[in-house]
């Protein structure tokens, strides 16, 4: 919200105390440059992921951001999620072991078999921060009763600027539906 409130703070002079203001507008630059940085981030694993042949679909962050929110400060966020199909989870692990990205936890292969079945993301950490990113290969996990054909994702999935660059990224009615579906996971 605090990149909003700045944002609406900013179009009305002398509405908010000085001070208030001025750590409204550290935290918005502050926010910006982090923002940037998982940019330049998402890039690096897409680039990853494409030189592997893996198709991926960036969800939420920086997409997010530009696509609903119309400007990447305008939305906090302190991960990056990417779809890939759930035949190419194994390739993209090993692709992104490559970028120093690790699994935060490690699973056998049974384990993994089974959770492949079962999951629908992997969380990796990497040097740059624990849990970092989320390698999905669903929305949300079985359980939840809520089934989206990822296939059916990536067809109707477009092309969209992001920073100058142009990204795969949902549909806007897969986009309205996967945020619905994600946000009463959390509710």
């Amino acid at each position: 919200m605090t990149p909003l409130l700045y944002q609406a703070l900013s179009l009305r002079t002398g509405f908010a105390p000085a001070a208030m203001f001025e750590q409204l507008r550290s935290r918005y630059e502050s926010n910006t440059r982090k923002n940037l940085k998982f940019v330049t981030e998402l890039f690096r694993i897409l680039d990853c992921l494409e030189a592997h042949g893996i198709p991926a679909i960036p969800l939420k962050g920086p997409v997010l951001a530009e696509t609903v929110y119309g400007e990447l400060a305008l939305r906090d966020f302190s991960d990056l999620d990417v779809l890939v199909h759930s035949r190419d989870v194994v390739r993209a692990k090993e692709a992104l072991q490559g970028l120093d990205y690790s699994v935060s936890t490690p699973l056998s292969e049974t384990e993994e078999r089974a959770y492949l079945g079962a999951g629908y993301e992997y969380t990796f950490d990497s040097p740059a921060g624990r849990n970092l990113l989320e390698l999905q290969w669903n929305i949300v996990p079985r359980f939840y009763a809520v089934a989206f054909d990822v296939d059916d994702l990536f067809s109707r999935a477009a092309s969209f600027p992001l920073c100058g660059r142009r990204v795969r990224a949902l549909s806007p009615e897969d986009l309205l539906l996967t945020l619905t579906v994600h946000a009463a996971k959390h509710a």
